[in-house]
């Protein structure tokens, strides 16, 4: 299962949520958090900075 890291979104859901992190597992939003670190676990990283997200 491939792991995903979206760095610095600017998430709204639909309100707005502000600069966050979001781990993607499988293709679903696995956690939301202000800043998310993986270690010894693969996975890739997507900056996403200057992106707005939204659902």
């Amino acid at each position: 299962m491939k792991l995903r890291i979206l760095k610095n979104a600017d998430l709204y859901a639909p309100e707005k949520l502000g600069m966050r992190d979001i781990l993607i597992c499988g293709g679903k939003i696995a956690a939301i958090e202000d800043k998310i670190e993986l270690t010894g676990i693969p996975h890739s990283v997507i900056d996403a900075e200057g992106a707005i997200v939204t659902p």
